[in-house]
């Protein structure tokens, strides 16, 4: 049964109660016509309730058979109360039946929750996928995907183009269209969302039908997840967000950031009580590429061919680069690639962030025909492949190494233990042969897996030296660790265990 319709139910029988006084005053005053009358509302609204519950649970339930006695103690009393019942006899077997039935309605009819995913991008969706398939399999939850449609923003800040990606997830996960879900009538238990920006996003904005204000209004408990992870410190433009004024609970990576979000609530002022749900409980990104690394992925086959006798090199370009270097990006971006096209024996995976058309068209429109050159010359160049994909998991395993920004891909590929180089893009101006001892290059990546834009070619250096980068895995565990906690898998199991304790409390 739903929680809503369940704790109805105990809100009658709290009335119930409430009437079996007025019942013995109307007894005691020998009224028996207005005695009889809340007598048979009594009678009628419990026959009702048992009905309700015999739907929800089936015949013979053991709440509506209390309810059903206490139907019959009702009519008992309005056949005697002129000789056998008094007020308070009257009001003592009323009271005893139904709290049989209360006791019965509270620890027998089980509470079935429904719960509701609200993605916007497919892209992003492994940031709620675990939490999902958690709630998949616990009997006392019903799940529903429902993507909601955003929209591109203009430079001038207002809507372009409307996008909907719900034919874009898994072929496993069934996703209900949101036009098909009345989250007004339905009112869900919980809902989850991934998108903590409403009309503060410089970028894209979910459609305002789905704001997190608005979702609020519907739900019992509004659970936000990140769908990013801080590599170091939080990024103070991605705590400072709407869905703080609004969200029941907050899922974060780290004690680091839970200081981080409740030190901006504190700056608020408003919606304290979050403070007590800010949980330290990781992220479901983390459980897939822990799957991953345990059984394995299928990958294209002609990726397979190409990357044949090939180092397979996994390069992450995110929006920080973007927005962080200007101009340079896509300079610096093009030099990386000669590199490795002079040395011939790297395949690329290029992963781009999903939003980056986005964000150059809004924020950085002088940059998008360079950008697209360069894009367009790396897909004929036979360097590698533009990898597309939605999520980044067959490029993830299939890769021995991975380069590039340390946004939210750079903790979730530690977890795979690979080496990495992480960069801000920031290149000297002349690349050249000469380069930082070895040794000390190797110092560096012990200490913090980052290079510094002091090791003049650094990437070839990595390159070459992958065998033995091999032997700092733990170092990238450790690494790994430190960012976020449950990494063994977890994290959604952990997250729906939570906050389902949360609700049912």
């Amino acid at each position: 049964m739903r929680k809503l319709l369940k704790n109805s139910i105990l809100e009658i029988f709290q009335t119930l109660f409430e009437a079996h006084s007025e019942i013995k005053r109307f007894i005691d005053e020998k009224d028996y016509a207005n005695a009889d009358t809340l007598l048979e509302d009594c009678r009628s609204t419990a026959d009702q309730v048992a009905g309700f519950v015999e739907d929800s649970e089936g015949a013979g339930h053991p709440a509506a058979v209390q309810i059903r006695e206490y139907c019959k103690a009702v009519h008992d009393v309005s056949t005697r109360m002129t000789g056998d019942y008094h007020g308070n006899a009257a009001r003592s077997l009323l009271d005893k039946k139904l709290s049989r039935a209360l006791n019965s309605a509270e620890s027998d009819i089980k509470v079935k929750l429904e719960v509701v995913f609200c993605p916007y991008k497919a892209s992003m969706w492994n940031f709620l996928e675990s939490i999902w398939k958690a709630c998949v399999k616990d009997a006392d939850c019903d799940a529903y995907v429902v993507p909601i449609p955003y929209y591109d923003r203009n430079p001038d800040y207002t809507f372009r183009d409307m996008h909907y990606e719900g034919d874009m997830f898994p072929a496993y996960v069934p996703v209900t269209h949101y036009d098909s879900y009345d989250f007004e009538e339905r009112s869900p238990d919980i809902i989850f969302i991934h998108n903590p920006y409403d009309d503060g996003n410089f970028v894209t904005s979910v459609d305002p039908r789905f704001y997190s204000g608005e979702l609020k209004k519907h739900t019992d408990l509004l659970v936000y997840v990140p769908y990013y992870l801080f590599p170091k410190q939080p990024e103070p433009h991605l705590i400072n967000t709407p869905v703080l004024d609004h969200a029941d609970c907050v899922i974060v990576q780290n004690e680091q950031t839970r200081e981080a979000y409740l030190s901006e609530i504190d700056k608020r002022g408003s919606n304290m009580e979050l403070k007590k749900h800010i949980l330290v409980l990781g992220t479901p990104k983390t459980d897939k590429i822990h799957e991953i690394c345990v059984n394995g992925i299928e990958v294209p086959e002609e990726w397979e061919a190409w990357a044949k006798g090939k180092i397979k090199l996994f390069i992450n370009t995110n929006v920080s680069l973007i927005l962080n270097n200007n101009e340079r990006f896509v300079e610096n971006l093009s030099r990386a690639f000669k590199i490795l096209l002079r040395r011939g024996d790297v395949f690329v995976i290029w992963c781009e962030h999903p939003l980056t058309f986005e964000t150059l068209r809004s924020m950085r429109p002088g940059m998008l025909e360079a950008y697209n050159k360069l894009r367009s010359i790396f897909q004929r160049s036979g360097l590698g492949v533009l990898d597309t994909n939605p999520e980044a998991y067959e490029a993830i395993s299939f890769s021995d190494c991975y380069f590039g920004a340390g946004g939210s891909l750079a903790p979730i590929y530690a977890a795979t233990g690979k080496p990495m180089m992480l960069t801000a893009y920031k290149y000297p101006d002349n690349i050249s042969l000469k380069s930082a001892p070895l040794a000390s290059l190797l110092k560096q990546v012990d200490r913090s897996l980052y290079f510094s834009e002091r090791y003049a070619n650094f990437l070839d250096l990595f390159l070459d030296n992958l065998e033995l980068l091999e032997s700092f895995r733990n170092k990238r565990f450790e690494f790994l660790s430190d960012i976020t906690v449950n990494t063994d898998g977890t994290s959604g199991q952990k997250i729906m265990n939570s906050v389902k304790s949360m609700l049912l409390k």
